[in-house]
């Protein structure tokens, strides 16, 4: 989703974890966990896990200096 929107620079994952909670439920509940996270209460990654870490792979950077040697400063 995130991609298709070409004015969307990046992203910031809010919540990592499923957490217990008396506010932010559904209505009508006044005790539960909250499931915002990619892994669930106990830690186990939910399918949305494999997702977000596909996304947010370390980036390689490349660069070969082919300009004039750098000499150094006085």
């Amino acid at each position: 989703m995130l991609a298709a929107r070409d004015w969307i620079a990046g992203a910031i994952m809010w919540c990592y974890q499923d957490y217990k909670s008396r506010r932010n439920l559904s209505p009508g509940l006044v005790e539960g966990f909250v499931e915002h996270g990619v892994v669930d209460e106990m830690r186990r990654p939910k399918p949305s896990y494999a997702a977000w870490k596909r996304l947010t792979a370390q980036a390689r950077i490349e660069a070969q200096w082919t300009g004039a040697p750098v000499t150094a400063l006085p």
